[in-house]
């Protein structure tokens, strides 16, 4: 049975038209968002809108989510100063930009200079080519006999 208020009325009474505001907490809305929980989720659990949460509650979930964002660097940050290497190496390419990028050059840091070229070269030349790569005998090309 619904409960009647002072006036008769079972619905609490408000100032225009439109439900009643929702009485909400922002420090659980602040700490649901911290928590890792998407503004759907949030409004699915409190039984809210979700542009009414985003309207009312947005810098408050924002907060939440940044005050997450410090704990999880911080813990980040003792990973690695205790030596976890996969979280110093993780660390190291978010942070100080370094990589695993690797590049091969030729002589004093130029560019790897070769002798000739495929469009130059007889079939007899680029299979053998082809044979020192693979380490295996000679290849032929396709249409040809084999000698």
């Amino acid at each position: 049975m619904t409960p009647r208020l002072t006036d008769g009325s079972t619905q609490p009474k408000q100032d225009g038209p439109g439900r009643p505001k929702a009485k909400l907490d922002p420090e659980h809305i602040k700490a649901l968002a911290g928590a890792g929980c998407t503004v759907d989720e949030i409004a699915e659990f409190l039984g809210v809108n979700k542009k009414t949460l985003e309207r009312r509650f947005l810098k408050i979930m924002e907060a939440g989510r940044l005050r997450r964002n410090v704990s999880l660097r911080r813990k980040q940050v003792e990973l690695a100063m205790k030596g976890d290497r996969t979280m110093l190496i993780w660390l190291g390419k978010q942070c100080l930009g370094q990589s695993e990028k690797s590049q091969i050059t030729g002589k004093d840091d130029g560019p790897i200079k070769h002798d000739h070229t495929v469009s130059t070269m007889t079939d007899e030349q680029l299979n053998a080519e082809i044979a020192k790569l693979l380490g295996s005998g000679s290849i032929v090309p396709s249409g040809a006999e084999p000698s």
